[in-house]
C-alpha cells in the first residue's frame, strides 16, 4: 500500500519490533526519559520526543511544540532514502503515533495517503496539525 512502511506500535509492542532490513524510530514519550529500549539491529536513526497525548491543553507545555514538529519533518527527510520502514510508537500506539504517520503519509506522499490512519486509529488532531502548520512554513507556537 505505502512506498514505505509506516509501522505504529504501542510502547510495550515497540520494544519487541524487529525488522529485517533498514528502518528508523520515532518514539514518543509522555516525559523525558521514559522512551523504551528499542533495538539496535538495522536500525538507522531514532527520534526521541516527549509530549503529552492531549487534546485541549491546560498549558502549552504539555503538547507537541513547533520545534518538535520540525524535528520530526528533518529526521523523516534525513531518513527517508535510507530505510524501508519507520517505527512509530507512542504510550498506547492510538493517537499521538497515528498522527505522526498520518502527517508524514500527507507530507511525503501527498493528499489522501493520510486517509488510512484516520480510518484505523484516532489521531491527536494537535500533533497532526502541527506537523502540517510545520512543513507549511506556518509556526503556531512561535
Amino acid at each position: 500500500m505505502f512506498p514505505k512502511a509506516l509501522e505504529i506500535r504501542s510502547k510495550g509492542q515497540a520494544v519487541q519490533f524487529e525488522c529485517e532490513h533498514s528502518w528508523a524510530a520515532i518514539s514518543i514519550a509522555s516525559h523525558l526519559n521514559e522512551w523504551p529500549h528499542l533495538s539496535d539491529d538495522n536500525r538507522v536513526g531514532i527520534l526521541q520526543l516527549a509530549f503529552m497525548d492531549v487534546s485541549n491543553p491546560t498549558r502549552v507545555s504539555e503538547v507537541i511544540s513547533h520545534a518538535q514538529a520540525e524535528q520530526i519533518l528533518d529526521f523523516v527527510d534525513e531518513a527517508w532514502d535510507k530505510v524501508e520502514t519507520f517505527l512509530i510508537h507512542c504510550e498506547a500506539g492510538l493517537s499521538r503515533s497515528p498522527a505522526v504517520a498520518a502527517a508524514i503519509a500527507y507530507t511525503r506522499l501527498g493528499k489522501g495517503w493520510d486517509q488510512y490512519f484516520f480510518d484505523n486509529y484516532t489521531p491527536n488532531m494537535l500533533v497532526y496539525w502541527a506537523i502540517l502548520k510545520a512543513y507549511y512554513g506556518h509556526g503556531w507556537w512561535s
